[in-house]
């Protein structure tokens, strides 16, 4: 795997946080980037399960988990998610949908009902009053 970790640091000044978004299985290339940097890291959103997560918590090589709550499996597999991030003191930021404001209205309803809630990540549209 090659990567460019000062570009990475370069974009993610502006949020406080890297998201590195790479297979489950590569666990070696999140170990590589926990070791370079010195911001959370997040990831999560291509994850098609709460079971793809467990590695990553189980070894604290991530600091927010960004599942998208459709491909997670809905609204109750990101609540059971949302308990194994707590467990290892993990926030949880579910990842802009792309199936439209249902489900980012039901991610802000489980955001507001779980403790290790860390922000809810949207289009900016979509704040503006507007769905694509």
């Amino acid at each position: 795997m090659t990567f460019n970790i000062e570009l990475y640091f370069l974009f993610s000044d502006a949020f406080g946080y890297l998201l590195f978004s790479t297979a489950k299985k590569k666990t070696k290339a999140f170990a590589k980037v926990r070791d370079k940097i010195g911001i959370p890291l997040a990831t999560g959103q291509w994850f098609a399960t709460k079971w793809a997560f467990t590695e990553l918590l189980a070894r604290n090589l991530v600091d927010i988990v960004q599942p998208e709550t459709t491909r997670l499996g809905g609204i109750t597999e990101l609540k059971k998610l949302a308990a194994m991030a707590e467990a290892q003191s993990v926030t949880v930021a579910p990842h802009d949908g792309s199936v439209g404001p249902i489900i980012e209205m039901a991610n802000v309803h489980v955001l507001a009902s779980i403790p290790n809630c860390f922000f809810w990540s949207t289009k900016q549209m979509m704040c503006r009053g507007g769905w694509r």
